[in-house]
């Protein structure tokens, strides 16, 4: 798929914070987009004020997902731990728990309340 100014054309990647750590992400977290995505999330994880250094990252609204989105989870956990915060994943779509589990991390990304 083609991209224009970093989006694809399956649709548009947005991140909403609704409240001081909790994230809502909508779109694709797919190789076509993961770039972007990273792009657009590189340094949030230790800028937000979230409780008790908790990021909640609620990904309901992803419509599309691939084994790039599951290396994008991968990888803010990893920047969440640098900044000595935990973030935790809510609402993990189907798609994305079917390649955590085959690719053995389903324990990394477990949803979270």
């Amino acid at each position: 798929m083609a991209t224009k100014n970093g989006v694809s054309d399956a649709g548009v990647f947005s991140i909403v914070e609704r409240s001081p750590g909790v994230f809502f992400l909508v779109g694709d977290l797919t190789f076509e987009t993961a770039n972007s995505v990273l792009e657009r999330t590189s340094g949030l994880l230790g800028a937000t004020s979230g409780a008790k250094g908790m990021i909640r990252l609620d990904l309901s609204g992803i419509k599309h997902a691939d084994s790039a989105g599951l290396a994008l989870m991968l990888e803010w956990r990893k920047q969440s731990s640098a900044v000595k915060r935990v973030v935790l994943f809510l609402n993990v779509p189907q798609q994305l728990q079917a390649i955590a589990r085959v690719a053995g991390v389903d324990a990394i990304i477990h949803q979270s309340t």
